[in-house]
């Protein structure tokens, strides 16, 4: 049965064999034609007898069963070319299907379809398949960029290179891909890389602008320092030095030491005189001064000389001083004091009183100040009264004079008329109080010059420290003119002038002499002091061959002018000369009188110039008249200080105590 089967599928698969080959229709003879088969469901049929075949088969159809054939020749029929079993027989051949490849479904003799995988590539991207070799179109590979090695799709790797400007730049020229890269440098300053040879801008930096070692990278410059020299002086405290310090960078050293100071005051003002402020105190000394019936007592520092302050006299005291003294012999004040001292002073004699303020006139008195025809150069007091006693009065004297140590007021004074002046003291500042105390003299009228003196010592209703006012009054009508007030402390002697007296300078006041010597080319004043007696004097310190002019001269009727007197000191023994000048100041024409030498022994002498003969003096230059006489030089043969109190020009010889 089962051969007979398989001779039904041979048979079969022949007839489709040559079917699909159109051998069918080149047949002589026609095929036998299938014996109607039972309907059933069975699936195993006999080809030949169309019976069940299944023995298990429970259907009614199949309940005949096929009992089997004897084999017969068959002309087999296929379904198609390549269908092994023939459909009659079931006998089977051998076929091959044809395909284009191995991916092919569709046979290409039977058509027959088959089912076979997909085609087979390396990745997305093989175009050939590596089952069949058929290509396909696809995409480019995808990558992240020019430079990436694996596409993106398939995975396929490729050899890429990326492009960069040296081996240090960090950005693919390429791609645009970073990597990190590194600079190498020989230290943290220098400028160019080694790798890659790029330049940075670097800067070294220093502690200052000499520090050799740079704090970035330790390389070494060459500096220089720039020092300033400053010299700390020696103090009492401490040794002085030198210090050098670098104007860039503040180093510094110190060398050339000097030794330390001691402590010294040699300005005597009792601290070191190297203001360190050491204290170097000395020992005090109390000198006694003793002056008319007053006495101060100051403290000196030993080694230090008495100051001016020191030796100053009340300031309403009257009295000059000359000198002091120490047992009767001059004391050197500007020598350093070393012990307790007394000094006494020696005074003056006298002070030409001038009050300060105006004198004011009785009710029947007016005063006023005039010209003196005699001198020009000296203003005097005139009071003219139109009743008995009545005159002129100063106030407030207490506030300009201490007469404690005063005993004569001395008045030089003159009259028209023969009458008494008085001089009335008060102890209040009131002219008509009650208590008052007077003393006076009379005086002639003849217009001279008389001398009232009043012993203070002799009036005792009160004392004279208290006295506050002075009136000095005439005991008739009288014009009377008043020329100096002398308080002195002693009788003294007033030289009053004689009738002979042309010309005369008593220096009281001062102008219009100078000193020969020139100070920078001009002349110089001398200098106007008071005398041991209370006269104002001029002194000047002179070389030899120089000394004092005047040329006030000028103007002044000189005709009978025939002897020239001054009194001089002189310091060195000197011989005076004289020059008389026919110009204003010192020129070529001139007339020279011999004097006479004068001692040094402090005293002062009267020179007496001659000058009666005029015609027999010698004459330099243009000769002139006695009445020409404008200019006046008293010389000194040697250098020293000359101390003038009076210049006369006489009609005739005088006689001087």
């Amino acid at each position: 049965m089962k051969k007979l089967l398989s001779l039904l599928i041979v048979a079969l698969m022949l007839v489709m064999t040559l079917a699909s080959c159109d051998l069918l229709s080149y047949l002589p003879i026609p095929l036998p034609q299938p014996e109607p088969q039972p309907t059933h469901s069975c699936e195993s049929v006999c080809a030949e007898c169309g019976k069940c075949l299944d023995a298990e088969c429970a259907e009614d159809a199949c309940a005949d069963k096929c009992e089997g054939h004897e084999p017969s020749a068959c002309e087999h029929v296929y379904d198609n070319a390549c269908d092994t079993d023939c459909n009659v027989c079931g006998a089977t051949r051998t076929t091959t299907h044809a395909y284009d490849n191995d991916c092919d479904t569709d046979c290409n003799v039977c058509g027959e379809e088959r089912e076979v995988g997909e085609h087979a590539y390396d990745n997305a991207c093989d175009t050939d398949c590596n089952t069949c070799g058929a290509t396909r179109e696809v995409g480019e590979h995808a990558y992240d960029n020019a430079c990436d090695t694996d596409c993106n799709v398939c995975g396929a790797t490729r050899t890429t290179a990326h492009a960069y400007d040296n081996d240090c730049d960090a950005d693919c020229n390429v791609c645009g891909a970073t990597r990190t890269t590194t600079h190498a440098y020989d230290n943290d300053c220098d400028t160019d890389c080694n790798v890659c040879g790029a330049t940075r801008t670097t800067t070294h930096a220093y502690d200052n602008n000499c520090d050799t070692d740079c704090n970035v990278c330790g390389e070494e410059r060459a500096t220089e320092h720039q020092y300033e020299a400053v010299v700390t002086d020696p103090t009492c405290f401490a040794a002085g030095y030198t210090t050098h310090t670098c104007s860039e960078c503040g180093d510094n050293y110190t060398d050339t030491p000097t030794e330390q100071l001691t402590h010294v005051d040699e300005n005597g003002d009792e601290m070191c005189d190297h203001n360190c402020g050491t204290e170097m105190p000395k020992p005090r000394y109390t000198v006694t001064l003793n002056y008319g019936s007053k006495s101060k007592t100051v403290e000196v520092k030993e080694g230090n000389p008495l100051t001016a302050e020191d030796l100053a006299l009340d300031s309403k005291y009257p009295f000059a001083l000359v000198e002091w003294q120490k047992d009767g012999v001059a004391f050197d004040t500007s020598a350093p004091v070393t012990e307790a001292v007394e000094l006494t002073a020696v005074l003056a004699s006298h002070k030409i009183f001038e009050t300060p303020e105006a004198w004011n006139n009785t009710s029947k008195a007016t005063s006023s100040e005039i010209d003196d025809a005699s001198n020009p150069d000296n203003k005097i007091l005139q009071f003219v009264t139109t009743g008995n006693y009545n005159g002129i009065y100063s106030q407030n004297l207490d506030l300009y004079e201490d007469f404690a140590d005063v005993r004569y007021i001395y008045l030089k004074v003159r009259s028209n008329v023969d009458t008494k002046i008085t001089l009335r003291f008060f102890k209040e500042n009131n002219a008509y109080a009650s208590t008052y105390m007077q003393g006076g003299e009379n005086i002639t009228g003849n217009g001279k010059w008389q001398i009232v003196c009043v012993d203070l010592d002799s009036l005792t209703t009160f004392s004279k420290e208290e006295i506050k006012l002075v009136f000095i009054m005439s005991g008739v009508a009288a014009t009377v003119e008043i020329d100096e007030i002398y308080f002195a402390r002693e009788e003294i002697e007033i030289e009053l002038p004689k009738s002979s007296e042309i010309l005369t300078f008593d220096f009281e006041t001062e102008g219009g002499w100078f000193s020969s010597n020139k100070v920078d080319g001009a002349y110089v004043a001398p200098n106007y002091v008071t005398d041991a007696e209370g006269n104002k004097a001029i002194e000047a310190t002179v070389t030899a061959w120089n000394g004092v002019f005047t040329q006030t001269l000028n103007g002044a009727d000189l005709a009978d002018a025939k002897y020239i007197y001054v009194k001089v000191k002189t310091t060195a023994k000197s011989t005076l000369s004289m020059r008389i000048y026919s110009g204003t100041g010192i020129g070529d024409n001139y007339v020279s009188v011999t004097g006479a030498t004068v001692a040094a022994d402090g005293e002062y002498h009267i020179v007496r110039f001659d000058i009666s003969d005029w015609s027999a003096l010698t004459a330099t230059g243009t000769a002139f008249d006695k009445i020409g006489m404008k200019t006046m030089l008293i010389r000194s043969s040697v250098a020293a200080t000359l101390t003038f109190d009076e210049v006369i020009f006489a009609s005739e010889e005088l006689t001087f105590e």
